[in-house]
């Protein structure tokens, strides 16, 4: 027969036949021995080296069957045969029905019972939670396409249902987003603003004080320290109000649920409760009240959907409002209002949510029921200081006026119920009290009953029932101003009583006449203000001399130019007038001469101007000068004021209704000059260089002439051939009473064409 050629098989060589029915194996022998083989009707019979041996025989078994094809024979096992009563581990018997094969962790198999501890089953983790499933038996998988880059293609998860069982694992692919609810009560931790929020105007007031704690409110006392004396939050709204700012999670589902709020309203002492509520199971809109006033409204209620709700637990939430009547709640405890704060607490449904409470608790607010308004119901008077240093006047043409830092004297008695039951001002604690005297020029003052800046509150106490109070200022001064003035029989005072919530009526003293004057003599070397007579001259027999204000002014008087009677002007207001116009402060014309009631009068009785010896012409001397040595040539006179009938003060001048005598101080070039020189005349007609002689000619002539100018307020006028020296005197006449001048302003025009001048406005 053929030879064949075997191959390495299990660590022995086959080697070609020996002969046709032989077929030598080399073994791993220890003795080197030899077995030899052949094949014999369907069966390889061993051959021993004597040529015998005994037939090995392979035949079909349940689960082994053998083919043989010429010299080849193959092994197969049966399909299907391989059940569990053939797979015997041995020390562990057959299996039995339901038991599972399990690797026991010691390299061998073993038949044990489901769940039992040799079982080694699937465990799941979740590493985004941190949670991980044991024992798991079936995994589903769901969600959409997720792509396998190492192989180039994609998975699908399994569209399966829901978990049925503990040991049933839902696999998403791709995760789905972790489950968002609404925050809980008073929280931000969910998707919503959960956070509560009181529904209440308060301010910060002074809290009075009552007669014992409870007596007619309480005021805090231990643990809590005692608002009394103290600014704190106060309200007069009864009734405040408590909601959420969007929905809040944490609700029942239905009835059998245990989701509820409770609602507590503290005492004074933040201890003890007036009263509280708690809701029955909250699972649907609805409003929840009791007999005390108290009041829950939820609203909006609906499912909390995660998104998920095959996965996740499904919550519900609403909104809530809750509200307490507190002016019922004080009433059933016969007080008048008073401290308290109000605790929200919501506990949320078990099943659902774990049933944890979520807690609001207010600050502590001051109930205020506003029983009484203040009032003032005594008087209010204003005197001037009754201390001599204390009153600081001065005299403008004989009239005594009230200046910066003169003292009055204030008091108002019968100020009641500043206290009742908190203090202050507009929802604030800036002042309770109100003094003014704008007439006077006297700064109005806001004062605190309870520690007043300025005076002194006489019987004030913190009490909440505190009446007849008197307030009593001495040195109320008036404040500092350049501009000030008051002339009139109007002046008064006034006081007024607040509490936070409202005010008295404003309670006057009666009106008084007074003279203030706080405007100071500005006027300059070349410039007249009318606002005071700094500069301002008696002209006398034989000189000039300095004017003094205090004495009343004059009348007949002389040593004037041209024909009298004559009397002194008067200086009110920062105008030159006619003693019989001194007006009042409402106006030019608003006249009021006679001054003999009016205050000030420390130097004596206020004069009375208003007599026919004041309805002359009414004289004001003065002198304009310079620093310069220059020639003066020429001048302009510039006039502000009134000239009621008359287009201007040239025209009041052309008139002679309104006359000013110039007089040269010296002269660098002769002409009269001096205290006793030619009057000449910015009144009248105008200046003629032909008929001009330096006033020899006599007063009023056409040779004392020397006004250049036809029209306007800017009066030019001329020295004509002889210059002068220093300045000139000035004496004007008021000859129409309607004629007033506010200020004069003098330019002077040197012989080189230049000038000097020093207004005032």
């Amino acid at each position: 027969m053929s030879h064949i050629l075997l191959k390495q098989v299990q660590g022995a060589f086959i080697t070609p036949p020996l002969n046709n029915n032989h077929v030598k194996l080399f073994s791993n022998l220890s003795d080197g021995g030899a077995l030899y083989y052949k094949y014999f009707n369907g069966s390889i019979v061993r051959v021993d080296s004597g040529g015998t041996g005994s037939v090995f025989q392979l035949n079909n078994s349940d689960t082994i069957s053998f083919t043989q094809s010429g010299l080849s024979s193959s092994v197969f096992i049966n399909l299907g045969s391989l059940t569990a009563s053939y797979l015997n581990t041995g020390t562990n018997g057959g299996a039995t029905a339901g038991y599972v094969l399990s690797n026991t962790e010691d390299g061998n198999f073993a038949w044990v019972a489901p769940g039992s501890s040799a079982t080694t089953n699937l465990s799941v983790s979740d590493y985004d939670k941190g949670t991980t499933f044991s024992n798991i038996e079936n995994i589903i998988f769901r969600g959409g396409l997720v792509s396998t880059p190492n192989y180039g293609g994609t998975a699908m998860g399994v569209l399966a249902g829901a978990p049925t069982s503990s040991n049933t694992v839902t696999v998403w692919i791709p995760a789905p987003p972790q489950a968002v609810y609404a925050s809980h009560f008073n929280t931000t931790d969910g998707n919503t603003t959960g956070t509560a929020n009181r529904t209440l105007t308060t301010a910060t007031v002074r809290i009075s004080s009552p007669t014992s704690e409870g007596t007619p409110f309480e005021v805090g006392s231990s643990p809590n320290t005692s608002w009394a004396s103290q600014s704190q939050p106060a309200t007069i709204g009864s009734t405040p109000i408590f909601s959420t700012s969007g929905l809040v999670t944490g609700f029942s589902a239905n009835i059998s649920g245990d989701s509820r709020i409770i609602v507590d309203v503290y005492r004074g002492n933040g201890v003890a409760t007036f009263s509280t509520y708690t809701t029955p199971t909250l699972y649907q809109n609805g409003t929840h009240t009791d007999s005390a006033g108290i009041s829950v409204t939820i609203g909006s209620y609906a499912v909390d959907d995660s998104g998920f709700p095959s996965i996740y637990i499904t919550k519900y939430k609403a909104t809530v409002s809750v509200s307490v009547n507190m002016a019922t709640i004080f009433a059933a405890y016969s007080l008048d209002g008073g401290r308290y704060r109000v605790r929200v607490r919501h506990i949320t449904d078990t099943l659902t949510d774990g049933g944890n409470t979520y807690t609001y608790t207010s600050s502590d607010v001051f109930y205020d029921t506003n029983p009484n308004t203040p009032s003032i119901d005594g008087t209010t008077t204003i005197i001037e200081s009754t201390t001599p240093g204390n009153i600081v006047t001065k005299h403008i043409s004989g009239v005594e006026y009230y200046t910066t830092g003169s003292q009055f004297e204030l008091t108002t008695t019968g100020v009641n119920n500043l206290n009742k039951n908190t203090q202050g001002f507009s929802s604030g604690v800036t002042k309770n009290f109100t003094i003014t005297a704008p007439n006077y020029n006297l700064p109005t003052t806001n004062l605190q009953a309870w520690s007043p800046s300025v005076g002194t509150f006489i019987g004030w106490l913190n009490n909440y029932n505190n009446t007849g109070v008197t307030y009593s200022y001495t040195s109320w001064a008036i404040s500092s101003s350049s501009t000030f003035r008051y002339r009139g029989a109007g002046a008064i005072a006034t006081s007024q009583d607040f509490d936070p919530w409202g005010n008295s009526s404003v309670n006057n003293s009666s009106s008084n006449s007074v003279l203030i004057d706080q405007v100071s003599d500005n006027s300059t070397r070349l410039g007249e203000s009318f606002n005071g007579e700094n500069e301002r001259l008696v002209r006398g027999a034989s000189s000039y001399t300095s004017w003094d204000s205090l004495p009343s002014l004059g009348t007949s008087i002389s040593n004037q130019t041209g024909t009298g009677p004559f009397c002194d002007a008067c200086l009110v207001g920062g105008y030159l007038v006619r003693p019989d116009k001194y007006w009042l402060s409402a106006g030019l014309t608003t006249l009021q001469p006679d001054l003999t009631t009016y205050k000030p009068n420390t130097g004596g009785t206020n004069p009375d101007y208003s007599g026919v010896s004041y309805q002359t012409k009414s004289t004001y001397h003065r002198r304009f000068y310079t620093s310069s040595i220059k020639n003066i040539n020429s001048f302009t006179m510039t006039f502000s004021g009134t000239t009621t009938g008359y287009t201007d003060f040239t025209a009041a001048l052309s008139s002679s209704q309104l006359k000013v005598y110039i007089r040269r101080v010296s002269s660098g070039s002769g002409g009269s000059y001096g205290h006793s020189a030619n009057p000449l005349s910015l009144h009248g007609g105008s200046y003629d260089f032909a008929s001009f002689n330096d006033g020899a000619s006599g007063i009023d002539t056409l040779g004392s002439l020397i006004r250049t100018s036809t029209s306007g307020n800017a009066v030019a006028g001329t020295f004509g051939l002889y210059s002068a020296n220093v300045g000139f005197w000035m004496e004007l006449q008021i000859v129409d009473p309607a004629i007033k001048i506010d200020y004069i302003n003098v330019t002077l025009t040197f012989d080189d064409a230049t000038t000097d001048s020093a207004p005032v406005v």
